[in-house]
C-alpha cells in the first residue's frame, strides 16, 4: 500500500485511524464494531465513526472514551429522500477531505450505499472495505431495490475488500464477478460468551434496583425496529393490560420464539451451516411449542 506511510505512524506514535460507518445508537452493527475496537491495541489502530444524523446518541460517549471521533455527514434538513441521498455524497466528501481520511470500513445495508462510498472516494479515501450485514432487502422500498440493482456493478471499482457476516449476506450485496471469483471473506459476528454467564449476585442486584424482588419477570431483548414488532405487543398491553392473560401470553411468546426466516438466512449462514433439510420444519415446530408453552405458563400465572 504505497499511499500508507507506516514509518511515519511509527515515528509519530500515531495510531492508524479507520473511519467506520455505524450509528452510535443501540444496534447490532454498532455493538459489533465497539466489541472489535475494545479488543484492539488502540495505540496502533483505532476507529472513528461516521454518522448520518446530527443528534446525541447513546454510545457516542463510550466510543469517545476509547479515543474515537464522531464525524457527522448530515442532510437531515432535506425532506426529499432521493435528494437527500445525492446531497449526502458531498457531505461525506467534505468530512473525509477535512479529516484526511485514508481508510474506510463501510457497513452496508444494500448496494444503494455505493453513493456514500463514492462521496468518501471523492474526499480522498484510498482504501475501502465494504461489509455486508443483510441477506435481503427486508422492508426496504422499491426505490432502494432499484438503486441497488443499478449500483451493484460499481462496487468493484470503488472497494478493495469485500466482507460478509455470512455467505448469504455476501451473495446478496456483491456482484456476480466478486462471488464467482471467490474474492470475498466471511467474518462471523463474534460474541463474548462470558458476558452472558448466569450470575446470581448480578440477578439479585438488578431485581433490587428495579423493584422486582418478588415479581415474575418476562424480559424482551430486541432493538426497537419493525422486525421485533413492539407495536403489536404494545397494542395488546393497551387493550388488555400488561398483567392480563392475553398480555402475558404475548410477552412470553415473544420472549421464547424467534424470527425463523431471519435466523435461517443470517445466523445459519454466519455459522456456515449448509445442511438445512429439516430446519424450517423444526423451527416451526419449536415456535408452536413456544406458543403452547406461553399459553400454559400464562394460565398458571393467572
Amino acid at each position: 500500500m504505497d499511499w500508507f506511510d507506516e514509518e511515519w505512524h511509527m515515528q509519530e506514535k500515531e495510531p492508524v485511524r479507520v473511519l467506520v460507518t455505524a450509528p452510535l445508537g443501540v444496534g447490532g452493527v454498532t455493538n459489533m464494531m465497539i466489541n472489535i475496537q475494545s479488543h484492539l491495541d488502540r495505540s496502533k489502530v483505532n476507529f472513528d465513526y461516521l454518522v448520518f444524523h446530527d443528534r446525541k446518541e447513546a454510545l457516542e460517549d463510550k466510543v469517545a472514551s476509547m479515543g474515537s471521533r464522531k464525524l457527522i455527514a448530515s442532510v437531515d434538513h432535506i425532506s426529499v429522500r432521493p435528494l437527500r441521498r445525492l446531497l449526502r455524497i458531498n457531505e461525506i466528501r467534505k468530512v473525509c477531505k477535512e479529516n484526511k481520511i485514508q481508510i474506510l470500513h463501510y457497513n452496508a445495508d444494500s448496494a444503494a450505499d455505493v453513493t456514500n462510498i463514492l462521496g468518501a472516494k471523492l474526499g480522498g479515501v484510498k482504501y475501502v472495505t465494504i461489509h455486508s450485514h443483510n441477506a435481503g432487502f427486508g422492508t426496504a422500498g422499491k426505490g432502494v431495490r432499484m438503486v441497488s440493482k443499478l449500483l451493484q456493478p460499481f462496487i468493484p471499482a470503488l472497494c478493495n475488500n469485500y466482507w460478509g457476516c455470512s455467505d448469504l449476506a455476501a451473495r446478496f450485496l456483491f456482484p456476480k464477478s466478486i462471488i464467482e471469483a471467490g474474492n470475498y471473506a466471511v467474518l462471523p459476528n463474534g460474541i463474548e460468551l462470558e458476558k452472558y454467564d448466569y450470575n446470581e449476585a448480578v440477578r439479585k442486584e438488578m431485581r433490587t434496583k428495579l423493584g422486582l424482588e418478588d415479581r415474575f419477570v418476562v424480559g424482551h431483548a430486541g432493538r426497537f425496529s419493525d422486525q421485533k414488532n413492539h407495536t403489536f405487543l404494545l397494542d395488546i398491553f393497551k387493550e388488555y393490560g400488561t398483567d392480563s392473560y392475553i398480555g402475558r401470553i404475548a410477552s412470553i411468546s415473544m420472549s421464547c420464539t424467534e424470527t425463523i426466516f431471519y435466523t435461517m438466512s443470517v445466523y445459519y449462514m454466519t455459522a456456515r451451516v449448509t445442511k438445512m433439510r429439516y430446519t424450517l420444519t423444526g423451527a416451526l415446530l419449536a415456535t408452536l411449542a413456544g406458543v403452547t408453552a406461553s399459553v400454559v405458563l400464562a394460565g398458571m400465572m393467572t
